[in-house]
């Protein structure tokens, strides 16, 4: 009777160890499921297309204007304030703030930057440009 015992103390020790084991292995399983589905939804609410487009904006169409057309600054000022005011009302009916201001314009460069606000995210970034691009 004595051997049976054991035998049956062995048993529930096993199988304690091999549900400690198994709910380690299901609180793991959901904690990478919980880290998973937060990154697919920062993924998902991370604007990459509207704040490309604003960079391209900065250094294409800008640019453009800026090396192609002899204006002088005061209209260069003008040109951008009014695209400026163009890209608020656009990306405020989305319900985000976006703006791209133009600053310290020389002969043959000047300074943008870029910002992007929105409940998630906030992005800023400085670029200068010159006629082979912007940095």
């Amino acid at each position: 009777m004595d051997g049976m015992n054991n035998k049956g103390q062995i048993i529930i020790l096993f199988s304690l160890i091999v549900a400690g084991i198994i709910a380690f292995l299901s609180a793991l399983h959901a904690q990478n499921v919980l880290a998973g589905m937060e990154t697919s939804r920062t993924l998902m609410v991370f604007p990459k297309e509207e704040i490309r487009n604003l960079k391209e904006i900065a250094e294409n169409d800008i640019r453009e204007v800026f090396f192609n057309y002899d204006l002088n600054i005061d209209e260069f000022y003008n040109f951008t304030d009014s695209l400026k005011n163009q890209l608020n009302l656009l990306y405020a009916q989305k319900g985000v703030y976006a703006d791209v201001t133009v600053f310290k314009v020389s002969e043959n460069s000047y300074n943008v930057q870029i910002v992007y606000l929105s409940q998630d995210l906030e992005y800023n970034e400085t670029m200068l440009c010159k006629s082979g691009g912007c940095v």
